[in-house]
């Protein structure tokens, strides 16, 4: 039998690393595959805790505002209360509905005086006034300077040419930010039902200059005090009357949003029923 030159030794032991180097680079491609797919559970499953305490978070809301007017009641006055459930951290607001501007029904004066009163001032206020407008047209068919959806070219998002579905779309206008979005988002609604309209002595400031319009804004601070009387008023009814909770539950870095429109009944058979649910709104 021939016996392997010395360069050939040196062949075989350079075949033997790169198969074993070969082999190690699997294994570890294999486990780097199975903790990205460990880490991705993980992380769904952190995601069903949050949305699954924060689904228990609107029924302790619900539990709180009961059907039934009486001392212990929850407020409607969008004050913030702490509640833990499972070791989540939950944040519980209750705000009343119909004291909200209905956003997609305001006309140009409104909506500049709701643009106002949330921190826009001069050239902003009638920019963001003009797009408002332009944003709900049925087509690009608008007056001089109007906007229209060239004006959006690059953008990920364009007007709709129609009503707003959701608040959230106000961030979607091109001289909006987030400081006056955030200061407006609670003041307005696109929940549109039958339970009556606007309730002006329930409304927040920004709400009232909103539908306002170009009127006097005195008595504003009257009608946030008519309404703090009447939100903290436990022997008022709450039957027919649309409130939104709004839950955010909090593990860590991790947070989950939630909200819906309730409304109770008075009825022993069905007490409430959800009007609308946004499961992942945070306004």
């Amino acid at each position: 039998m021939r016996r392997a030159a010395r360069g050939d030794d040196g062949f075989v032991l350079l075949a033997a690393v790169l198969g074993v180097a070969a082999f190690a680079a699997i294994v570890l491609m294999v486990l780097a595959t199975d903790r990205g797919a460990l880490l991705e559970t993980r992380a769904g499953m952190e995601r069903a805790r949050l949305d699954a305490a924060a689904d228990a978070g609107l029924m302790i809301a619900v539990h709180g505002l009961g059907e039934n007017a009486g001392p212990g009641r929850w407020t409607i006055d969008g004050t913030v209360r702490q509640a833990d459930f499972d070791g989540v951290d939950l944040q519980i607001r209750i705000e009343d509905e119909r004291g909200k501007a209905p956003l997609g029904d305001l006309d140009r004066a409104q909506a500049r005086a709701l643009f106002i009163a949330a921190g826009a001032a001069g050239p902003r206020a009638e920019a963001l006034a003009e797009e408002y407008t332009d944003w709900q047209l049925a087509d690009d068919d608008v007056e001089t300077g109007g906007v229209t959806s060239a004006d959006y070219a690059g953008l990920p998002f364009a007007p709709r040419h129609g009503r707003f579905r959701t608040v959230g779309e106000l961030m979607a206008l091109k001289d909006m930010n987030r400081p006056i979005f955030e200061r407006l988002a609670g003041s307005v609604t696109v929940f549109f039902g039958e339970s009556g309209p606007f309730l002006p002595e329930a409304a927040s400031p920004v709400a009232a200059a909103a539908m306002a319009g170009d009127q006097p804004s005195s008595g504003f601070d009257q009608l946030h005090l008519d309404r703090l009387t009447l939100d903290k008023d436990e022997t008022a009814s709450l039957v027919g009357r649309p409130l939104r909770i709004v839950v955010r539950a909090t593990a860590g870095a991790a947070r989950a949003e939630q909200s819906a429109i309730v409304e109770f009944t008075g009825s022993p058979d069905q007490p409430y029923w959800v009007r609308y649910a946004d499961m992942g709104e945070a306004p």
